[in-house]
Protein backbone atom coordinates (compact mmCIF):
# COMPACT_ATOMS: atom_id res chain seq x y z
CA UNK A 1 0.00 0.00 0.00
CA UNK A 2 1.38 3.34 -1.05
CA UNK A 3 0.57 6.71 0.52
CA UNK A 4 -0.26 9.59 -1.78
CA UNK A 5 1.31 12.74 -0.41
CA UNK A 6 3.03 13.38 2.85
CA UNK A 7 2.07 11.77 6.23
CA UNK A 8 1.02 15.23 7.48
CA UNK A 9 -1.44 15.60 4.61
CA UNK A 10 -2.87 12.16 5.28
CA UNK A 11 -3.45 12.92 8.97
CA UNK A 12 -5.12 16.22 8.07
CA UNK A 13 -7.54 14.38 5.76
CA UNK A 14 -8.37 11.86 8.50
CA UNK A 15 -9.19 14.65 10.94
CA UNK A 16 -11.50 16.29 8.39
CA UNK A 17 -13.29 12.98 7.73
CA UNK A 18 -13.88 12.52 11.48
CA UNK A 19 -15.46 15.98 11.78
CA UNK A 20 -17.62 15.39 8.70
CA UNK A 21 -18.77 12.07 10.19
CA UNK A 22 -19.47 13.73 13.57
CA UNK A 23 -21.62 16.51 12.08
CA UNK A 24 -23.42 14.04 9.85
CA UNK A 25 -24.34 11.91 12.85
CA UNK A 26 -25.32 15.03 14.82
CA UNK A 27 -27.58 16.39 12.09
CA UNK A 28 -29.07 12.96 11.53
CA UNK A 29 -29.76 12.65 15.23
CA UNK A 30 -31.44 16.04 15.34
CA UNK A 31 -33.63 15.15 12.39
CA UNK A 32 -34.46 11.76 13.92
CA UNK A 33 -35.35 13.31 17.28
CA UNK A 34 -37.49 15.95 15.61
CA UNK A 35 -39.43 13.33 13.70
CA UNK A 36 -39.77 11.26 16.86
CA UNK A 37 -40.99 14.31 18.82
CA UNK A 38 -43.58 15.17 16.20
CA UNK A 39 -44.79 11.60 16.08
CA UNK A 40 -44.92 11.48 19.86
CA UNK A 41 -46.89 14.72 19.88
CA UNK A 42 -49.38 13.26 17.45
CA UNK A 43 -49.48 10.08 19.51
CA UNK A 44 -50.05 12.04 22.72
CA UNK A 45 -52.81 13.98 21.03
CA UNK A 46 -54.48 10.75 19.99
CA UNK A 47 -54.00 9.34 23.51
CA UNK A 48 -55.09 12.57 25.25
CA UNK A 49 -57.37 11.78 28.17
CA UNK A 50 -60.91 12.98 27.39
CA UNK A 51 -62.89 14.96 29.96
CA UNK A 52 -66.02 13.19 31.16
CA UNK A 53 -69.11 15.24 32.00
CA UNK A 54 -72.31 14.40 33.85
CA UNK A 55 -75.24 16.76 33.32
CA UNK A 56 -78.98 17.09 32.89
CA UNK A 57 -80.71 15.90 29.75
CA UNK A 58 -82.38 19.32 29.57
CA UNK A 59 -78.96 21.00 29.30
CA UNK A 60 -77.77 19.00 26.28
CA UNK A 61 -77.73 21.99 23.92
CA UNK A 62 -75.98 24.16 26.50
CA UNK A 63 -73.21 21.69 27.21
CA UNK A 64 -72.57 21.04 23.50
CA UNK A 65 -72.36 24.76 22.80
CA UNK A 66 -69.92 25.26 25.67
CA UNK A 67 -67.69 22.40 24.50
CA UNK A 68 -67.36 24.09 21.12
CA UNK A 69 -66.68 27.40 22.85
CA UNK A 70 -64.01 25.83 25.02
CA UNK A 71 -62.08 24.27 22.14
CA UNK A 72 -62.16 27.51 20.16
CA UNK A 73 -61.55 29.80 23.15
CA UNK A 74 -58.48 27.91 24.34
CA UNK A 75 -57.41 26.65 20.89
CA UNK A 76 -57.77 23.08 22.10
CA UNK A 77 -59.22 19.94 20.64
CA UNK A 78 -60.23 18.15 23.82
CA UNK A 79 -62.66 15.28 23.55
CA UNK A 80 -65.58 15.20 25.98
CA UNK A 81 -67.58 12.18 27.04
CA UNK A 82 -71.05 13.19 28.18
CA UNK A 83 -73.41 11.28 30.46
CA UNK A 84 -76.95 12.66 30.57
CA UNK A 85 -79.19 12.13 33.58
CA UNK A 86 -82.54 10.85 32.27
CA UNK A 87 -85.75 12.63 33.26
CA UNK A 88 -87.60 9.37 33.78
CA UNK A 89 -87.69 9.05 37.62
CA UNK A 90 -86.89 5.32 37.84
CA UNK A 91 -84.09 5.39 35.28
CA UNK A 92 -82.67 8.49 36.88
CA UNK A 93 -82.68 7.05 40.40
CA UNK A 94 -80.81 3.96 39.22
CA UNK A 95 -78.18 5.99 37.35
CA UNK A 96 -77.75 8.46 40.24
CA UNK A 97 -77.10 5.65 42.72
CA UNK A 98 -74.42 4.22 40.43
CA UNK A 99 -72.80 7.63 39.89
CA UNK A 100 -72.89 8.36 43.63
CA UNK A 101 -71.10 5.09 44.35
CA UNK A 102 -68.44 5.92 41.76
CA UNK A 103 -68.00 9.43 43.16
CA UNK A 104 -67.66 8.30 46.77
CA UNK A 105 -65.15 5.62 45.80
CA UNK A 106 -62.86 8.22 44.24
CA UNK A 107 -63.81 7.49 40.64
CA UNK A 108 -66.75 9.18 38.97
CA UNK A 109 -66.83 11.85 36.28
CA UNK A 110 -64.41 14.73 35.81
CA UNK A 111 -67.05 17.47 35.60
CA UNK A 112 -70.59 17.68 36.99
CA UNK A 113 -72.94 20.36 35.66
CA UNK A 114 -75.99 20.18 37.91
CA UNK A 115 -79.35 21.95 37.76
CA UNK A 116 -81.04 22.33 41.13
CA UNK A 117 -84.06 23.84 39.42
CA UNK A 118 -84.69 20.59 37.55
CA UNK A 119 -84.42 18.71 40.81
CA UNK A 120 -86.72 21.01 42.79
CA UNK A 121 -89.46 21.47 40.21
CA UNK A 122 -89.70 17.82 39.21
CA UNK A 123 -88.72 16.39 42.63
CA UNK A 124 -86.04 14.23 40.97
CA UNK A 125 -83.12 12.32 42.45
CA UNK A 126 -79.77 14.12 42.33
CA UNK A 127 -76.24 12.76 41.98
CA UNK A 128 -75.34 15.17 44.76
CA UNK A 129 -77.98 14.37 47.35
CA UNK A 130 -76.81 17.21 49.55
CA UNK A 131 -74.18 19.46 47.95
CA UNK A 132 -73.83 21.37 51.24
CA UNK A 133 -72.47 18.21 52.85
CA UNK A 134 -70.45 16.99 49.88
CA UNK A 135 -67.93 19.83 50.07
CA UNK A 136 -66.73 18.50 53.43
CA UNK A 137 -66.19 14.82 52.57
CA UNK A 138 -63.14 15.08 50.29
CA UNK A 139 -64.52 13.71 47.02
CA UNK A 140 -64.38 17.01 45.12
CA UNK A 141 -61.37 18.84 43.69
CA UNK A 142 -60.10 21.93 45.51
CA UNK A 143 -60.18 24.75 42.96
CA UNK A 144 -58.85 27.53 45.19
CA UNK A 145 -55.52 27.55 43.32
CA UNK A 146 -57.31 28.87 40.23
CA UNK A 147 -60.15 30.89 41.75
CA UNK A 148 -57.73 33.09 43.73
CA UNK A 149 -55.98 34.32 40.58
CA UNK A 150 -59.05 34.35 38.33
CA UNK A 151 -60.27 37.95 37.96
CA UNK A 152 -63.60 36.83 36.48
CA UNK A 153 -64.24 34.66 39.54
CA UNK A 154 -63.53 37.61 41.86
CA UNK A 155 -66.17 39.60 39.97
CA UNK A 156 -68.83 36.99 40.78
CA UNK A 157 -71.38 37.67 43.55
CA UNK A 158 -69.42 36.49 46.57
CA UNK A 159 -72.32 35.71 49.01
CA UNK A 160 -73.36 33.07 46.47
CA UNK A 161 -69.87 31.83 45.55
CA UNK A 162 -69.03 31.31 49.24
CA UNK A 163 -71.81 28.71 49.42
CA UNK A 164 -69.42 26.40 47.52
CA UNK A 165 -66.63 26.79 50.10
CA UNK A 166 -65.53 24.71 53.06
CA UNK A 167 -62.85 25.99 55.43
CA UNK A 168 -62.08 28.82 53.02
CA UNK A 169 -61.45 26.46 50.07
CA UNK A 170 -63.58 26.44 46.89
CA UNK A 171 -65.11 23.04 46.00
CA UNK A 172 -68.33 23.94 44.17
CA UNK A 173 -68.75 26.64 41.53
CA UNK A 174 -72.25 28.22 41.43
CA UNK A 175 -73.38 29.39 37.98
CA UNK A 176 -76.85 30.76 38.58
CA UNK A 177 -79.07 31.36 41.58
CA UNK A 178 -82.54 32.56 42.52
CA UNK A 179 -83.73 34.75 45.38
CA UNK A 180 -87.09 33.82 46.94
CA UNK A 181 -88.98 37.10 46.94
CA UNK A 182 -92.08 38.69 48.30
CA UNK A 183 -93.58 40.95 45.67
CA UNK A 184 -96.47 43.43 45.58
CA UNK A 185 -97.58 46.44 43.61
CA UNK A 186 -96.39 49.76 44.97
CA UNK A 187 -93.76 52.45 44.81
CA UNK A 188 -91.97 52.00 48.14
CA UNK A 189 -88.59 50.31 48.23
CA UNK A 190 -87.25 50.58 51.79
CA UNK A 191 -87.56 47.20 53.53
CA UNK A 192 -84.06 46.97 54.90
CA UNK A 193 -84.85 47.62 58.56
CA UNK A 194 -87.57 44.98 58.71
CA UNK A 195 -85.89 42.52 56.36
CA UNK A 196 -82.73 42.23 58.40
CA UNK A 197 -84.49 41.39 61.63
CA UNK A 198 -84.43 37.72 62.67
CA UNK A 199 -87.65 36.05 61.59
CA UNK A 200 -88.39 34.76 65.08
CA UNK A 201 -88.42 38.32 66.46
CA UNK A 202 -90.62 39.45 63.59
CA UNK A 203 -93.16 36.76 64.45
CA UNK A 204 -93.05 37.45 68.18
CA UNK A 205 -93.38 41.17 67.63
CA UNK A 206 -96.37 40.74 65.31
CA UNK A 207 -94.62 42.75 62.63
CA UNK A 208 -96.85 44.74 60.32
CA UNK A 209 -94.62 43.57 57.51
CA UNK A 210 -95.34 39.91 58.23
CA UNK A 211 -99.04 40.68 58.49
CA UNK A 212 -98.90 41.81 54.88
CA UNK A 213 -97.18 38.67 53.66
CA UNK A 214 -99.53 36.19 52.07
CA UNK A 215 -98.92 32.59 53.20
CA UNK A 216 -97.88 30.14 50.54
CA UNK A 217 -98.66 26.81 52.22
CA UNK A 218 -95.28 25.59 53.53
CA UNK A 219 -93.13 27.08 50.81
CA UNK A 220 -92.28 30.04 53.02
CA UNK A 221 -91.46 27.74 55.91
CA UNK A 222 -89.07 25.68 53.82
CA UNK A 223 -87.16 28.77 52.75
CA UNK A 224 -87.04 30.30 56.24
CA UNK A 225 -85.62 27.04 57.63
CA UNK A 226 -83.36 26.41 54.65
CA UNK A 227 -80.08 27.18 56.40
CA UNK A 228 -80.90 25.55 59.73
CA UNK A 229 -78.06 23.01 59.38
CA UNK A 230 -74.47 23.85 60.22
CA UNK A 231 -72.65 21.28 58.09
CA UNK A 232 -69.20 22.17 59.39
CA UNK A 233 -70.09 21.73 63.05
CA UNK A 234 -72.65 18.98 62.28
CA UNK A 235 -75.48 20.51 64.25
CA UNK A 236 -78.98 21.96 63.80
CA UNK A 237 -79.08 25.69 64.49
CA UNK A 238 -82.79 25.88 65.44
CA UNK A 239 -84.86 24.06 68.02
CA UNK A 240 -87.95 21.98 67.43
CA UNK A 241 -89.96 24.69 69.23
CA UNK A 242 -88.68 27.38 66.84
CA UNK A 243 -89.70 25.29 63.85
CA UNK A 244 -93.11 24.79 65.42
CA UNK A 245 -93.45 28.56 65.89
CA UNK A 246 -92.88 29.21 62.19
CA UNK A 247 -95.36 26.49 61.23
CA UNK A 248 -98.01 27.95 63.52
CA UNK A 249 -97.49 31.37 61.96
CA UNK A 250 -98.17 29.87 58.52
CA UNK A 251 -101.26 28.04 59.79
CA UNK A 252 -102.71 31.12 61.47
CA UNK A 253 -102.15 33.22 58.37
CA UNK A 254 -103.94 30.63 56.25
CA UNK A 255 -106.85 30.44 58.74
CA UNK A 256 -107.48 34.17 58.32
CA UNK A 257 -107.66 33.81 54.60
CA UNK A 258 -105.86 35.79 51.95
CA UNK A 259 -107.30 38.45 49.70
CA UNK A 260 -104.89 38.50 46.78
CA UNK A 261 -106.79 41.36 45.18
CA UNK A 262 -105.40 43.73 47.81
CA UNK A 263 -101.85 45.02 47.89
CA UNK A 264 -100.34 42.09 49.72
CA UNK A 265 -97.01 40.46 49.26
CA UNK A 266 -97.08 37.18 47.38
CA UNK A 267 -94.23 34.74 46.80
CA UNK A 268 -92.26 34.93 43.63
CA UNK A 269 -89.75 32.10 43.37
CA UNK A 270 -88.60 32.62 39.82
CA UNK A 271 -86.34 35.27 38.37
CA UNK A 272 -87.58 38.68 37.36
CA UNK A 273 -89.49 38.49 34.12
CA UNK A 274 -90.37 41.36 31.86
CA UNK A 275 -93.60 39.53 31.05
CA UNK A 276 -94.83 39.20 34.62
CA UNK A 277 -97.70 41.35 35.78
CA UNK A 278 -99.06 44.36 33.99
CA UNK A 279 -96.98 46.22 31.45
CA UNK A 280 -97.16 49.58 33.25
CA UNK A 281 -97.13 48.39 36.88
CA UNK A 282 -94.41 49.10 39.40
CA UNK A 283 -93.55 46.39 41.93
CA UNK A 284 -91.86 46.20 45.30
CA UNK A 285 -89.40 43.33 45.84
CA UNK A 286 -88.29 41.99 49.20
CA UNK A 287 -85.97 38.97 49.59
CA UNK A 288 -87.02 36.34 52.09
CA UNK A 289 -84.91 36.06 55.23
CA UNK A 290 -83.64 33.05 57.11
CA UNK A 291 -84.40 32.49 60.77
CA UNK A 292 -81.31 34.48 61.70
CA UNK A 293 -82.48 37.45 59.65
CA UNK A 294 -80.24 37.15 56.58
CA UNK A 295 -81.66 37.72 53.07
CA UNK A 296 -80.92 34.48 51.27
CA UNK A 297 -80.43 32.98 47.83
CA UNK A 298 -80.71 29.43 46.51
CA UNK A 299 -78.22 27.99 44.04
CA UNK A 300 -79.96 27.07 40.79
CA UNK A 301 -77.03 25.52 38.92
CA UNK A 302 -73.40 24.75 39.64
CA UNK A 303 -70.28 22.89 38.51
CA UNK A 304 -68.12 20.47 40.48
CA UNK A 305 -64.87 18.75 39.51
CA UNK A 306 -64.10 15.26 40.76
CA UNK A 307 -61.12 14.88 43.09
CA UNK A 308 -59.44 12.30 40.82
CA UNK A 309 -59.84 14.27 37.61
CA UNK A 310 -56.47 14.03 35.79
CA UNK A 311 -57.02 17.30 33.91
CA UNK A 312 -58.16 19.57 36.75
CA UNK A 313 -56.84 22.79 35.22
CA UNK A 314 -58.54 22.10 31.90
CA UNK A 315 -61.73 21.19 33.78
CA UNK A 316 -61.59 24.52 35.63
CA UNK A 317 -60.98 26.39 32.36
CA UNK A 318 -64.13 24.78 31.02
CA UNK A 319 -66.11 25.64 34.16
CA UNK A 320 -65.09 29.32 34.19
CA UNK A 321 -66.68 29.87 30.77
CA UNK A 322 -70.06 29.67 32.53
CA UNK A 323 -69.60 32.98 34.28
CA UNK A 324 -67.86 34.88 31.48
CA UNK A 325 -69.45 38.19 30.52
CA UNK A 326 -70.96 37.11 27.19
CA UNK A 327 -72.52 33.95 28.58
CA UNK A 328 -73.87 35.70 31.69
CA UNK A 329 -75.46 38.49 29.62
CA UNK A 330 -77.17 36.07 27.27
CA UNK A 331 -75.31 37.45 24.26
CA UNK A 332 -72.97 34.49 23.81
CA UNK A 333 -69.22 34.10 24.20
CA UNK A 334 -67.20 36.09 21.67
CA UNK A 335 -64.73 33.91 19.77
CA UNK A 336 -62.01 34.87 17.31
CA UNK A 337 -61.91 32.60 14.26
CA UNK A 338 -58.82 31.69 12.21
CA UNK A 339 -60.00 34.16 9.61
CA UNK A 340 -59.70 36.93 12.19
CA UNK A 341 -63.46 37.47 12.30
CA UNK A 342 -65.38 37.26 15.56
CA UNK A 343 -68.32 34.98 16.31
CA UNK A 344 -70.67 34.60 19.27
CA UNK A 345 -71.67 31.17 20.52
CA UNK A 346 -73.94 30.06 23.36
CA UNK A 347 -76.46 32.88 22.90
CA UNK A 348 -79.45 32.51 25.25
CA UNK A 349 -77.88 29.50 27.03
CA UNK A 350 -77.97 31.31 30.37
CA UNK A 351 -81.76 31.49 30.07
CA UNK A 352 -82.00 27.75 29.41
CA UNK A 353 -79.95 27.10 32.55
CA UNK A 354 -82.27 29.46 34.44
CA UNK A 355 -81.71 31.88 37.30
CA UNK A 356 -79.61 34.95 37.92
CA UNK A 357 -76.00 34.72 36.67
CA UNK A 358 -73.32 34.80 39.37
CA UNK A 359 -71.27 37.32 37.34
CA UNK A 360 -72.46 40.50 39.05
CA UNK A 361 -71.32 43.04 36.39
CA UNK A 362 -73.60 41.26 33.90
CA UNK A 363 -76.82 41.56 35.93
CA UNK A 364 -78.29 44.62 34.29
CA UNK A 365 -77.57 43.45 30.75
CA UNK A 366 -78.86 39.97 31.61
CA UNK A 367 -82.14 41.38 32.97
CA UNK A 368 -82.68 43.49 29.87
CA UNK A 369 -81.94 40.53 27.60
CA UNK A 370 -84.13 37.98 29.43
CA UNK A 371 -85.73 35.63 26.95
CA UNK A 372 -88.34 33.03 27.66
CA UNK A 373 -88.37 30.18 25.10
CA UNK A 374 -91.50 30.34 22.95
CA UNK A 375 -92.58 33.79 24.21
CA UNK A 376 -92.33 36.92 22.11
CA UNK A 377 -90.63 39.56 24.22
CA UNK A 378 -92.38 42.82 24.88
CA UNK A 379 -90.76 46.14 24.26
CA UNK A 380 -89.15 47.49 27.41
CA UNK A 381 -91.28 50.12 29.08
CA UNK A 382 -90.04 52.66 31.60
CA UNK A 383 -91.86 50.73 34.31
CA UNK A 384 -90.19 47.46 33.29
CA UNK A 385 -86.77 49.09 33.38
CA UNK A 386 -87.57 50.54 36.82
CA UNK A 387 -88.69 47.08 38.02
CA UNK A 388 -85.44 45.58 36.80
CA UNK A 389 -83.50 48.10 38.88
CA UNK A 390 -85.64 47.38 41.95
CA UNK A 391 -85.26 43.65 41.51
CA UNK A 392 -81.48 43.90 41.21
CA UNK A 393 -81.34 46.16 44.28
CA UNK A 394 -83.25 43.50 46.22
CA UNK A 395 -80.84 40.81 45.02
CA UNK A 396 -77.86 42.87 46.15
CA UNK A 397 -79.17 42.63 49.75
CA UNK A 398 -78.48 38.87 49.81
CA UNK A 399 -76.05 37.86 52.55
CA UNK A 400 -76.10 34.07 52.40
CA UNK A 401 -76.83 31.31 49.92
CA UNK A 402 -77.45 27.59 50.02
CA UNK A 403 -77.82 24.58 47.79
CA UNK A 404 -81.10 22.70 47.60
CA UNK A 405 -80.77 19.65 49.81
CA UNK A 406 -82.57 16.57 51.06
CA UNK A 407 -84.10 18.83 53.71
CA UNK A 408 -86.08 20.61 50.97
CA UNK A 409 -87.47 17.28 49.76
CA UNK A 410 -88.48 16.37 53.32
CA UNK A 411 -90.16 19.78 53.61
CA UNK A 412 -92.26 18.94 50.56
CA UNK A 413 -93.28 15.60 52.07
CA UNK A 414 -94.31 17.18 55.40
CA UNK A 415 -96.89 19.27 53.58
CA UNK A 416 -99.00 16.14 53.08
CA UNK A 417 -100.00 16.38 56.76
CA UNK A 418 -102.00 19.46 55.84
CA UNK A 419 -103.50 18.42 52.52
CA UNK A 420 -107.02 17.22 51.90
CA UNK A 421 -107.77 13.74 50.60
CA UNK A 422 -107.38 15.03 47.06
CA UNK A 423 -103.68 15.63 47.80
CA UNK A 424 -103.82 19.23 46.56
CA UNK A 425 -106.04 21.32 48.83
CA UNK A 426 -104.27 22.89 51.80
CA UNK A 427 -106.43 22.78 54.95
CA UNK A 428 -106.16 24.44 58.32
CA UNK A 429 -109.45 23.19 59.77
CA UNK A 430 -108.44 19.67 60.72
CA UNK A 431 -109.77 18.84 64.23
CA UNK A 432 -106.27 17.72 65.21
CA UNK A 433 -104.44 20.62 63.51
CA UNK A 434 -102.42 21.32 66.66
CA UNK A 435 -101.10 17.76 66.75
CA UNK A 436 -100.31 17.93 63.03
CA UNK A 437 -98.23 21.06 63.57
CA UNK A 438 -96.28 19.37 66.36
CA UNK A 439 -95.77 16.25 64.25
CA UNK A 440 -94.53 18.32 61.29
CA UNK A 441 -92.06 20.21 63.52
CA UNK A 442 -90.79 16.92 64.96
CA UNK A 443 -90.27 15.39 61.49
CA UNK A 444 -88.45 18.45 60.21
CA UNK A 445 -86.20 18.75 63.24
CA UNK A 446 -85.31 15.04 63.44
CA UNK A 447 -84.52 14.83 59.75
CA UNK A 448 -82.41 17.99 59.94
CA UNK A 449 -80.55 16.44 62.87
CA UNK A 450 -80.03 13.21 60.92
CA UNK A 451 -78.72 15.10 57.88
CA UNK A 452 -76.34 17.11 60.07
CA UNK A 453 -74.92 14.04 61.82
CA UNK A 454 -74.80 11.71 58.81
Amino acid sequence: MYLLGTPELYEDMRRKQKWILFFSVLIGGVIFCSILFLKQKDYDKEKQIPLSICTEESLASVINNMIQCYNKYYNENIKFEITYLPEDPMQRESMCKRLQTELMSGKGKDIYLMSERTREINNLTSVFGDPNKLIYNGVLADMTEWTKKDKSFQECFQPVMKAGQANGRQYLLPITFTVPMFIREGSGTDFTEETLKPLGKLIDGKSELLQEIAPYTFTNTKEWLGNCIDYKKQRVTVSEKEIEKVLRYEIEKNKKGVDFSKEKFVCNFGVFSKDEGKEHTLYQYMPMVTLDGKPMAKIYSYIAIGRNCKEKERAYQFARLFWQKGFAEGKGIELTLKSGKTQRRSENDIFIVGGVPVHEPAWEEWAVNIKTPGIVQQKNTLEQIENIQRYLEAISQVQTARFISDFDIIGNEVQTLFLDEDGYTFRTDFPDIDERVKEAAKILYRNAYYIAME
